[in-house]
């Protein structure tokens, strides 16, 4: 009901610039008539989707499994060139090539965005947000490559563009193409689509000009 008043309340107003500019195109024989017709229907609507908005509860934040607010601090050793699996520990400096990450929290969402940018995924959304802390001396992008999860049947899931870009208009801050300068530690929000609820890992890479040969680690989201 909410999306019909939206487009209703888009046409009247597209309606009325025309009308406006060229009454015939509407089918009127004069702009007062345009705006008395056009601009009542745009005002109707707006009030009426106003008053739908003001009834809708809002969503609950989503539910996480672990927390932390503590940024990345720590440095361990340099890793060797090859992918690694490490358990979980929320909250702990994982360091990977010129990256230092911290898992802060997991969730999984059918759709991300607000009410009116949204975008609903055909499986589910799974939601990582992270701290990074760029430890080599140059400036790095955070770019598609650096980031995927994978399951136990080891199918691999790249990070979403379109659901990262509703998060961003939607205020929420995300990580993908983002400037990570070094000894300055970022934070953001990963998005995945998955097929389901379930566990996984999350692989992180070194970073460097050629990431996929960089070294990687392999972290069980649990």
């Amino acid at each position: 009901m909410e999306n019909l008043f939206v487009l209703v309340s888009l046409l009247a107003f597209c309606a009325l610039i025309a009308g406006l500019i060229k009454p015939s195109v509407v089918k009127c024989s004069s702009r007062g008539k345009v705006f008395l017709i056009y601009f009542s229907a745009f005002m109707v609507s707006s009030i009426i989707l106003s008053t739908i908005s003001e009834d809708t509860p809002a969503s609950s934040e989503p539910k996480t499994t672990e927390s932390s607010t503590d940024p990345v601090e720590e440095k361990t050793e340099k890793e060797p060139k090859e992918e690694k699996k490490v358990k979980t520990n929320f909250g702990k400096s994982i360091e990977v090539g010129d990256f230092a990450y911290q898992i802060n929290h997991i969730s999984f969402r059918k759709s991300v965005g607000t009410q009116y940018i949204h975008r609903t995924s055909d499986g589910m959304y799974l939601l990582v947000h992270l701290y990074i802390k760029n430890i080599s001396k140059e400036t790095q992008i955070l770019h598609n490559s650096l980031f995927s999860v994978s399951d136990e049947d080891g199918n691999t899931y790249e990070a979403s563009i379109d659901a990262s870009s509703t998060l961003e208009m939607s205020g929420v801050e995300t990580l993908l193409l983002k400037e990570c300068h070094p000894n300055i530690t970022t934070q953001g929000y990963l998005v995945f689509e998955v097929p389901s609820q379930g566990e996984y890992s999350l692989n992180l890479s070194g970073g460097g000009i050629l990431s996929w040969w960089s070294s990687t680690k392999k972290i069980l989201l649990k």
